[in-house]
């Protein structure tokens, strides 16, 4: 009874928070995204794509650098509700928007494979701290989540 109390209160929040920012990323790369992506080398576009595809066009920034700001809230999104109520949660956080700001800079400088982007930077630290804000507000570090947690433990309805 209060697993069922608790996933009805956290799927929601977790479908809206985690998983529709990664399907909303992945949309836009395979809609509006190169044809070349290695992807398409293994796994064919599926028809219906393909065809919604053509003739569609977006900046650049959209194509590839909000998908991965995407990515980014997501998993910030995902980090808060693993560690929830844990003092260490905004630390889980923010490793993980210096992680991958991190990864862009080792671009950079040739110390992992890929190609520098600044707007990627910009998009992690933009929708990384969006991320974080929102969950700011939405209360997940105050420790009444904690005691609510506690609370619908020993009071199941």
């Amino acid at each position: 009874m209060v697993e069922d109390n608790l996933m009805t209160k956290t799927l929601p929040s977790l479908f809206i928070t985690v998983i529709c920012p990664i399907l909303l990323g992945l949309f836009i790369y395979l809609v509006f995204g190169s044809k070349d992506i290695l992807l398409f080398h293994y796994i064919p576009l599926p028809d219906f794509l393909a065809s919604f595809r053509e003739g569609k066009s977006a900046p650049d920034w959209f194509i590839y650098n909000l998908p991965d700001g995407l990515w980014l809230y997501s998993l910030v999104q995902a980090m808060a509700k693993i560690w929830k109520g844990h003092k260490g949660s905004i630390i889980a956080q923010t490793a993980c928007i210096g992680l991958a700001v991190g990864h862009e800079v080792l671009q950079k400088f040739g110390y992992i494979l890929g190609t520098f982007d600044l707007l990627d930077i910009l998009a992690y630290c933009l929708l990384g701290g969006l991320a974080i804000a929102f969950i700011k507000i939405g209360g997940e570090y105050t420790k009444t989540s904690k005691k609510a947690l506690k609370e619908s433990y020993n009071n199941p309805q």
